[in-house]
């Protein structure tokens, strides 16, 4: 799989770039139109794939955005970037 880039625009985004880790190699991640598992699905993250985390939400829920997409996974498959 291609992963797409998440490029900082800005020192805040470089503080909230993640990486998605919390799945199997084989498997992937759904970046959802909205914070809820009834969601559509905008596209299949894989792991490795960075994200820059825009706004936590209740319930686990993040916004987050790539290069090339933006919607919303669950924040416990991420983990910050060093």
């Amino acid at each position: 799989p291609t992963l797409m880039p998440a490029t900082p625009r800005n020192d805040a985004e470089k503080a909230a770039l993640y990486s998605v880790e919390g799945i199997e190699d084989d498997s992937t991640l759904n970046l959802r139109k909205e914070p809820s598992t009834a969601a559509e699905i905008l596209q299949r993250l894989y792991r490795h794939q960075q994200l820059i985390v825009l706004q936590r939400l209740e319930d686990g829920w993040v916004q987050v955005r790539t290069d090339a997409a933006e919607g919303y996974v669950m924040e416990s498959f991420l983990q910050q970037v060093p």
